[in-house]
């Protein structure tokens, strides 16, 4: 069997786009590299950076940004589900530098961090992303 990277479906995410009725994308493995290697020119990120995870690991956003590590040989930092609370905590503890976020769960990232009771050290983010059309 020959694998062709350029018309071979790697994965095949469903997703309500812009209709809400959920559909499947064919990606393939030019596809998800096309990504990877647009998100590593835009960002700048490097093997010195830390990406913090936000979202369910089925997200496309979520493993595009897992592609985005493989790529440019970074550390990611997982946390399998939203939660403002620890997505904060790890941002501070291991000095994410790269997140990304739905704009629902970015408003309430940002909420937790304007109320919190302990301020934070200084640990800050240099990229943070929205998912459009949200």
């Amino acid at each position: 069997m020959k694998v062709n990277p350029e018309d071979d479906v790697a994965l095949l995410p469903y997703t309500g786009g812009t209709t809400g009725m959920p559909k499947g994308v064919m990606l393939t493995h030019y596809n998800l590299t096309a990504n990877a290697l647009q998100l590593a020119v835009a960002t700048g990120l490097s093997h010195m950076d830390t990406i913090v995870g936000s979202m369910p690991m089925f997200h496309s956003g979520e493993f595009g940004l897992v592609n985005l590590m493989a790529t440019v040989g970074n550390e990611y930092v997982v946390m399998g589900m939203f939660n403002p609370e620890l997505m904060a905590e790890n941002i501070e503890r291991y000095k994410g530098t790269f997140s990304w976020a739905v704009p629902p769960a970015l408003n309430v990232l940002l909420t937790r961090v304007k109320t919190a009771a302990k301020p934070t050290t200084g640990a800050i983010l240099r990229h943070l992303l929205q998912e459009p059309g949200q």
